[in-house]
């Protein structure tokens, strides 16, 4: 990867990335209003400086190729980067499934960036009306957001684990129900497709009536011929 002259990021939010990179100054786009993800070829000494000065990389909020993540990461010296990338989607499902670990990421959250990426996609759900985003979650994202913005960087949210148990065992008692309908689906189509490959057998318990209107059929008598036999007198 090092002997690579560009390496190709990719902005998936909605907002621009503006990068210093040590030969020239970049400017990542946000997606599009039809979803199409933006990118920028930057050059690999470039990359490699933003990182040591950035966490863009670390947390997800600029993206390289899929197949390419774990190299990436590994020859920007990112040893931790699991436990500090995350990419829109899954903020997107912690919004609207939240669990008391993710809720608790977000209060551990220290870079002002990332609590923006959250506040982004928060915004971006409510503006198009859909539904599952929770009170309690849009408090602790915006709170969160204002506790950064004032420079405090340990939160004064406090958690109840008891308080996330029920909507994690929902999402559970969902998921599995998406499998079992997607399974008896699958049973049907099954089903339906063995009834039309297999060839109709002709049922031989079904008796054959003779029409009434015919006449059955004469047999004729059998006769028998006696012999006579005269008697001789002597």
């Amino acid at each position: 990867m090092a002997d690579k002259k560009y390496i190709k990021v990719y902005n998936y939010a909605r907002t621009p990335v503006i990068l210093h990179g040590m030969n020239k100054d970049y400017v990542v786009e946000g997606t599009t209003s039809d979803e199409r993800t933006s990118s920028e070829n930057v050059l690999t000494d470039d990359v490699v400086y933003i990182n040591d000065r950035s966490s863009v990389f670390r947390t997800g909020t600029l993206r390289f190729e899929d197949t390419e993540v774990e190299e990436m990461m590994e020859m920007l010296g990112n040893d931790n980067w699991r436990s500090t990338y995350i990419t829109d989607p899954e903020i997107e499902d912690a919004i609207l499934h939240p669990t008391y670990d993710a809720m608790l990421r977000i209060l551990k959250t220290t870079n002002m960036g990332m609590i923006e990426r959250y506040r982004g996609i928060l915004v971006k759900i409510q503006t198009i009306g859909m539904q599952g985003v929770s009170e309690y979650v849009d408090y602790i994202i915006r709170e969160r957001f204002r506790e950064l913005g004032n420079g405090k960087i340990v939160s004064g949210i406090v958690l109840t684990p008891e308080r996330f148990v029920s909507t994690a065992a929902e999402k559970q008692a969902a998921d599995l129900q998406k499998e079992n309908e997607a399974l008896m689906k699958a049973v049907e189509a099954l089903k339906k497709q063995l009834t039309e490959n297999t060839p109709a057998v002709p049922d031989t318990n079904v008796e054959t009536e003779v029409p009434t209107d015919e006449k059955p059929v004469a047999t004729a008598k059998k006769t028998t011929s006696r012999k006579t036999t005269k008697k001789t007198e002597a």
